[in-house]
């Protein structure tokens, strides 16, 4: 179950890998012309209305919204029964103290023994996450030395970082700076041919940077 926003290409290959695909949207977008051909059906709701449709009273659960730089609105992007992905975790234990996938694995086991669960108290730090493909199979992060650094991705054709303190104005201005270094050196990605097998991030331009 996926958003059309998050890649149509990614709902074409799950149908050709057999899979029931559906479409997840807001209901203001009924009439929005969507592609028929790659889903079996299209579900229109409110964001806050999935998680009743699911069903899910316990558990983790991980949804998304993009916010329109042009007006502010909110658009429901996708949701799922897990701990997020793409290193919001790393973002979230940052900021916060808490490790996400510890926690959802000990509320599990409480539904499971009969056990109470707490959830753990909290700091109230701010964090930033900036990741992007890079060209470079092992690139060179020493450049990111600032004492706020407290994680960085370990994976191939990756940059990857995540930035702590209690001060926010202190986190955004790292953001800024380190999204400009990695726009002016040459670890942003440069498209390859077609028939290249190198690795296949590196032919999207991709970056992202979350607070």
């Amino acid at each position: 179950m996926a958003s059309y926003e998050k890649d149509h290409r990614f709902l074409t290959e799950g149908k050709k890998l057999g899979w029931r695909v559906y479409l997840m949207t807001s209901a203001r977008l009924r009439d929005a012309g969507w592609r028929r051909d790659s889903v079996d059906d299209i579900l229109f709701m409110p964001g806050d209305q999935v998680l009743k449709l699911f069903g899910l009273n316990d558990g983790a659960s991980h949804t998304e919204f993009i916010r329109s730089r042009d007006t502010g609105e909110l658009f429901f992007l996708e949701t799922s029964a897990r701990v997020g992905e793409a290193h919001i975790p790393e973002l979230t234990e940052a900021g916060t103290g808490a490790n996400l996938w510890s926690e959802w694995a000990k509320l599990e086991s409480s539904l499971v023994t009969g056990l109470s669960y707490s959830a753990p108290e909290v700091r109230h730090d701010q964090a930033g996450l900036l990741v992007s493909c890079v060209q470079q199979e092992w690139p060179d992060t020493s450049v990111f030395s600032d004492p706020e650094v407290v994680w960085k991705v370990a994976k191939r054709h990756h940059m990857g970082l995540v930035v702590s303190s209690p001060d926010g104005r202190r986190v955004a201005e790292l953001m800024d700076s380190y999204t400009e270094i990695v726009r002016r050196t040459s670890m942003l990605p440069r498209p390859l041919k077609k028939e290249s097998a190198i690795n296949p991030f590196q032919n999207s331009n991709f970056m992202m940077v979350g607070f």
